[in-house]
């Protein structure tokens, strides 16, 4: 991350303030992360930039149109995702805090050495973007950045409506922005821990910068600078977070998750049958272990898991599958002498699981991590 580029006015480098003593962090491959707007403020007192600058005085100014531009360090987005998060009235002298949509980046896996996010404050001086006020603050022209196909495709098409936007708009001279808040997150070798990265940003030379030892502390979505209120300052507050997993009802309605519930399903229903044969029994698993192949295969292609989660899922799956055809046998064993179960050292290499692998104590520590996040993520709406 660049250091501010002007120890009086312009912006800082994301400074961090942990949000917790034991911040985790996320990990490159191995963790998933997700991106929001903590809280976000406007404060222009100060003519003299704007005369400078654009020369026109700040009480021309009716708007500030605030943009957005990710870039995910990722061959499945190749360039920069655009977007316009809010248009606010301006009102000289006075802090703005701006109604700004949290997420930026969804729940995604950290397989990118980087993210970048830039948001921008552009000045509207013909009051024409207030005629689209309504649309734009409810995110019409903005969409968070996830690794779904689906989602890439919005986020590509809404990019270069808002950019036309912007141009038809807004008068060249003025399509610079006043503030920019730039952050540039590296996931590589462990050097993004979650909590909050605070962009500070000023156009007043009597309302500088603070320096570099002054404490910051969010609380709540105020921000305070050496105990005290950041009243005549702009600034953006991130806040990065991590996951240890997505969990497989974040799937729900994939095709891999159907093929895993017609497994589950099968398997249930011949297990539950008193009156159901060996040879009932053993197509049925031979059918559970083909819906759980061609599921592994479509889990493994979806961009939204990591492969050690797709692993994890398949796993469980194929565990639930069998323990509803064996054990639902026990209750009728003396009906029935030697009931059959399925050839474990078969099933397992027909889905790639080594024999040598602990499978309970695998999905023992999953199921801690899906726990954790179903206590501590599931209602975010992250995803």
């Amino acid at each position: 991350m660049s250091s501010a580029w002007n120890p009086v006015t312009g912006t800082t480098a994301p400074i961090y303030v942990p949000a917790s003593d034991s911040p985790k962090t996320v990990e490159l491959g191995k963790s998933y992360f997700w991106l929001q707007i903590k809280a976000a403020q406007a404060y222009f007192a100060d003519d003299s930039f704007f005369r400078q600058y654009f020369g026109f005085s700040l009480d021309k100014i009716k708007n500030i149109v605030v943009t957005s531009k990710i870039t995910l360090d990722t061959a499945a987005l190749m360039e920069a995702a655009h977007g316009l998060k809010h248009v606010r009235e301006l009102k000289r002298g006075v802090p703005e805090l701006l109604g700004l949509s949290p997420n930026l980046i969804n729940l995604t896996p950290a397989i990118m050495t980087s993210a970048s996010v830039s948001l921008e404050m552009l000045v509207d001086t013909e009051n024409q973007l207030a005629k689209l006020a309504g649309m734009i603050n409810s995110d019409s022209l903005f969409t968070p950045l996830s690794l779904s196909p689906g989602t890439l495709a919005v986020a590509k098409a809404i990019s270069t409506l808002a950019q036309k936007t912007i141009q038809a708009f807004i008068p060249p001279n003025e399509q610079k922005p006043i503030l920019q808040f730039e952050g540039n997150f590296n996931f590589a070798g462990g050097a993004a821990p979650e909590g909050y990265y605070v962009i500070l940003g000023t156009r007043d030379a009597s309302a500088p910068l603070p320096p570099p030892a002054a404490k910051l502390e969010v609380q709540g979505n105020a921000l305070l600078i050496d105990g005290q209120p950041a009243n005549r300052l702009s600034y953006v507050i991130l806040e990065l977070r991590t996951a240890p997993a997505r969990t497989r009802a974040a799937g729900a309605g994939s095709p891999w998750e159907a093929k895993l519930s017609e497994a589950e399903r099968e398997a249930q229903l011949v297990g539950e049958d008193p009156f159901a044969d060996d040879d009932r029994r053993r197509t049925t698993w031979e059918r559970v272990i083909t819906l759980l192949r061609e599921a592994s295969i479509l889990l493994s292609a979806d961009p939204n898991y990591l492969p050690d989660e797709a692993t994890h899922i398949c796993r469980a799956c194929y565990e639930q599958c069998k323990q509803a055809l064996v054990n639902s046998q026990r209750a009728i064993e003396k009906q029935f002498a030697a009931p059959w179960v399925p050839d474990e050292a078969q099933s397992r290499a027909a889905l790639h699981i080594p024999e040598s692998i602990d499978l309970t104590a695998e999905l023992e520590a999953y199921q801690r991590d899906t726990d954790w996040v179903e206590k501590h993520v599931a209602q975010l709406n992250v995803w």
